[in-house]
């Protein structure tokens, strides 16, 4: 299959296929497509059927984005488990029963997408159906529909922002999903392989310092492909996406913060008896955290209301 776009997906799918077709030798393949993160070749794709969508709504794009996001969903709670396993480990004040929880979760998801790579032949076949897929990723005509719809994303997420004016409530369903929406836009200036250029701004901003430091032009996150020879593309202003990009990391390390409170505190509710009361709390004291999750919560909103309302860096992007 040779297309327009043939370019844009073929790397993302090629690479993938391979992982899945080396995966079927592991003795655990879930975790190693994890460790070889296949999920974050799912996360490129995905972010492609996203856009796809923008300029042909087919079912076919649908269908495939509704599978992208089912398997890096497996794969993110694999993820999830991993990661607090690493990080509850070195904590002498956490029992080897309450690791145990973690680890039977993790081996839970591992043990479901293993069994869905089984029966799907590890998927080997979808991955190729995906190459019949075709649209037009260079025309001018659909760049600027692109360049519509990466704008309307960012206007929805400081929509979504707006909901919460009086503060956050849930570290996952708020602080979580809005940095999943900002963390979109920059996967796309990666995704889209030279059609997102960075545009040098030299204004002033007095935003500069709490969001652009000294490393930020280092950073492999504030680097976009080479431009592409094409007659249009979609322009990002580099010190607003520098922005973007600081304000991702640094939900980040919130959002990291306050679900490993909750990860406990849940643990603690499901293997200690009695029911431990004030559980948040009593968790915060042992993984060492300064701030509780109010306070967590409070940080996200400051940080947030100063991208979206204080400075509008969403509306300088693009």
């Amino acid at each position: 299959m040779r297309s327009d776009q043939s370019d844009v997906y073929e790397p993302y799918f090629e690479k993938l296929e391979q992982l899945l077709i080396e995966s079927k030798k592991q003795k655990n393949p879930a975790l190693w497509l994890y460790k070889n993160d296949a999920r974050g070749l799912l996360f490129m794709i995905e972010s492609l059927f996203r856009l796809h969508a923008a300029i042909s709504p087919v079912t076919e794009v649908k269908k495939l984005h509704k599978f992208s996001k089912k398997f890096e969903d497996l794969l993110g709670e694999i993820d999830y488990y991993v990661v607090i396993l690493a990080l509850f480990s070195k904590n002498k004040s956490i029992t080897k029963k309450e690791l145990d929880y973690f680890r039977k979760n993790r081996d839970a998801f591992e043990k479901k997408l293993n069994k869905k790579l089984l029966e799907k032949d590890y998927y080997i076949p979808k991955i190729r159906s995906f190459k019949t897929l075709s649209g037009d990723f260079n025309s001018p005509g659909n760049i600027s529909l692109l360049h519509k719809h990466i704008k309307s994303e960012l206007a929805e997420g400081a929509a979504y922002f707006n909901r919460y004016r009086s503060g956050f409530t849930d570290m996952e369903e708020q602080v979580h999903e809005l940095r999943r929406k900002l963390r979109w836009i920059s996967i796309y200036a990666e995704s889209l392989r030279g059609r997102v250029v960075l545009r040098k701004d030299i204004k002033r901003y007095s935003w500069e310092k709490e969001f652009i430091n000294q490393n930020s032009k280092k950073s492999p996150y504030n680097s976009v492909p080479p431009k592409l020879p094409l007659k249009k593309h979609i322009f990002f202003t580099d010190k607003a996406f520098f922005a973007l990009n600081s304000c991702i990391a640094q939900l980040g390390v919130i959002k990291d913060k306050g679900l490993q409170i909750e990860a406990l505190a849940k643990c603690f509710k499901k293997t200690v008896k009695p029911k431990p009361l004030n559980a948040k709390s009593k968790v915060q004291k042992i993984l060492g955290l300064k701030a509780s999750e109010e306070k967590l919560l409070k940080e996200a909103h400051v940080l947030l209301h100063k991208f979206y309302q204080s400075y509008k860096i969403h509306t300088l992007l693009c």
